[in-house]
């Protein structure tokens, strides 16, 4: 399986995106959270008002929207062998499961295949 590697286009896309969620967020450290319009933050960030809900759907979607997911990349993909599910479940379980497997404590490069088995520390 061959790593995804962002093309320029998506690399844009995830700029804008992650543009627009730190002029977002300094917006709401200077003037509070209900103070801010969609329309300020998309002023701010130098993009449309249509721009922002095509990528975010609301304001509240700043913070539930998954940037990669805004541009089609499936984060899970690194994850992913069909020539071996019940790793490949094992790996997405984990990562899923703890927040230190989805940073990629295995050392995977970005986008590769991470095929360590590394359990997660369980929580009693």
């Amino acid at each position: 399986m061959r790593p995804h590697r962002l093309a320029l286009r998506e690399r844009n896309r995830l700029a804008a995106v992650q543009h627009i969620i730190d002029t977002a967020m300094d917006s709401f450290d200077e003037r509070g959270y209900g103070e801010v319009t969609v329309e300020q933050i998309a002023a701010a960030a130098g993009v449309s008002p249509r721009t922002f809900y095509r990528y975010f759907g609301s304001k509240e979607g700043l913070f539930t929207t998954d940037p990669y997911a805004t541009i089609g990349i499936d984060q899970m993909e690194r994850h992913i062998d069909v020539n071996d599910l019940p790793a490949t479940l094992q790996r997405i379980t984990a990562s899923i499961a703890d927040p230190l497997c989805r940073r990629g404590a295995g050392g995977a490069a970005p986008g590769a295949v991470d095929r360590t088995p590394r359990p997660c520390p369980r929580t009693r």
